[in-house]
């Protein structure tokens, strides 16, 4: 009888002991390790997309910056070419410009000769290069015939309608006829 009740203290003193098996680590490292692992693939998601939208502000106020140049620059049409911005490695523009007319209505302006203005903007990116257009219409007849009625100080009726069609504001001073 003594043995039986030898053998049950082994064995309750065997279940009573504390602490974790091999497989709850296992599982506990496994669990820890996939949970990491997402974590840090977020966050270099996180980081290159920073690094983009950083690129991408880059390159779309150098653009601005490049397009107000050609757009005040005295002759628009030399303006065609390539080149990079200094300091600025990786970014590079390409312009094209066309002379065209806007084709809007069938008024005053509508055959009027604008210069369109493309500028390609070639930046670096995570997914290698990547390239965005800006594009602008400079009306240089019209600024023109601006000029030359402003010593009128008078702007015909139709030329007026069709300026304010385009969203283009009259200077201060002028009187209708």
């Amino acid at each position: 009888m003594e043995r039986k009740n030898l053998r049950g203290l082994q064995r309750l003193s065997c279940s009573s002991r504390k602490g974790f098996t091999l497989l709850e680590v296992l599982v506990a490292v496994a669990i820890l390790s996939i949970v990491s692992t997402s974590l840090l693939m977020i966050r270099n998601n996180s980081v290159s997309q920073a690094a983009e939208a950083y690129n991408l502000r880059r390159a779309v106020m150098l653009a601005a910056h490049k397009m107000r140049e050609i757009e005040m620059s005295e002759d628009i049409m030399s303006a065609q070419g390539a080149g990079d911005f200094p300091g600025h490695p990786g970014l590079e523009w390409h312009v094209e410009v066309m002379e065209t007319s806007l084709d809007k209505g069938s008024g005053a302006l509508s055959e009027v000769p604008v210069n369109e203005i493309r500028l390609t903007i070639t930046y670096p990116s995570t997914d290698g290069e990547k390239e965005f257009q800006y594009v602008s219409i400079v009306p240089p007849v019209i600024e023109l015939e601006l000029e030359e009625m402003q010593e009128e100080e008078t702007i015909p009726t139709d030329v007026t309608e069709e300026l304010e069609k385009l969203g283009i504001p009259l200077p201060d001073g002028f009187g209708l006829p």
